[in-house]
């Protein structure tokens, strides 16, 4: 009997580079890469692996052939943690060595989520990115509700020191939270970062990805040929600032309140 499969859990919030990260993850034949699972419009990523989607909604017993289908979403959230089980048991049923998918903010119970990262044979990735980048870019892709290669340096916006503030805060409870799950559990966990690790050409971040997968004792097999990414950036290359309408407004509030160098253009877990 194949041993049972790896869950790879990636802890993150939206705008981080997430959809790059997965897609990467793809690359790696011994493993299914899932998207958002728990997305309130779709199971995303099951879509890449029909045959697991299949056992899948049997399991679950409901007929679906497409992961936006309300009935699936309905039975996922129902119950998210027989939903992963049944996940980890077609997984491995197929052959694969692991699974992985994401966790955002707000989108599972902490009941559930305690559940998730106290798993002994769970692998845990956080992705950060620096906060003003990432609010920015969450605030552009809710203006025209596209999250998904959609150029957005063109939308203007302006926004407000308040809001980015209240933002922040429940972010950084969303990281901090399960960083505490996993310490207090004595659970081992990778960070990337986007700018060092995930803003890089695709080789690059597979090469990261394969030495983090050994790490956690995953003998992953590396890709001989690597595929165009399927997922482009829509930011563009600039300063945050000079994204928004108000940006050195914002830029000056922050510098007075002194939350500039040492908040705003960092990424929550940062230590120094």
């Amino acid at each position: 009997m194949a041993e049972t499969a790896k869950e790879l859990t990636i802890i993150s919030s939206p705008r981080s580079g997430t959809n790059f990260f997965c897609d990467t993850l793809c690359e790696f034949s011994d493993l299914a890469s899932l998207f958002e699972v728990f997305n309130a419009r779709g199971v995303f990523g099951l879509q890449r692996y029909p045959e697991l989607l299949q056992k899948i909604t049997s399991a679950l017993g409901v007929h679906a052939s497409d992961v936006t289908e309300p009935a699936f979403i309905k039975a996922v959230a129902e119950n998210r943690e027989r939903f992963l089980e049944i996940l980890r048991n077609a997984v491995t049923e197929s052959g694969l060595a692991a699974f992985s998918y994401k966790l955002f903010p707000n989108q599972i119970s902490q009941k559930t989520l305690e559940s998730i990262l106290t798993n002994k044979e769970g692998c845990f990735f956080f992705i950060t990115r620096s906060r003003i980048d990432t609010y920015i870019s969450f605030r552009k892709a809710m203006e025209i509700d596209q999250w998904v290669n959609q150029k957005t340096h063109d939308i203007e916006i302006e926004i407000t020191f308040d809001e980015f503030m209240e933002w922040g805060a429940r972010i950084d409870k969303w990281y901090e939270n399960a960083e505490s799950i996993l310490r207090e559990h004595g659970q081992r966990y990778t960070i990337f970062s986007y700018n060092s690790d995930i803003n890089v050409r695709k080789p690059n971040l597979i090469e990261k990805q394969y030495f983090s997968l050994r790490s956690f004792g995953l003998d992953a097999t590396y890709p001989l040929e690597i595929e165009p990414p399927t997922y482009r950036k829509q930011d563009a290359i600039t300063g945050p600032f000079t994204k928004i309408a108000n940006g050195e407004d914002l830029k000056q509030q922050l510098l007075d309140k002194k939350l500039l160098g040492r908040y705003a253009l960092r990424a929550p877990l940062t230590r120094t």
